[in-house]
């Protein structure tokens, strides 16, 4: 048995762990944005239709 036998097993665990990591990292930072976008879309909304006020005080 060569450390070869040990190390790809190994190695091979960790690959998928790494490949894990970067695809969850990926879709969160996707899913973030989307988050923001509608967000802003709802604020931009929102301040589309509030009412005015006029910059006079009494």
């Amino acid at each position: 048995m060569g450390i070869m036998d040990i190390l790809f097993p190994v190695a091979l665990c960790i690959g998928a762990i790494v490949a894990a990591a970067v695809a969850y990292s990926i879709y969160s930072a996707l899913k973030g944005r989307s988050e923001r976008r509608r967000e802003e879309r709802a604020m931009r909304n929102v301040r589309a239709h509030a009412p005015r006020r006029s910059n006079h005080s009494r």
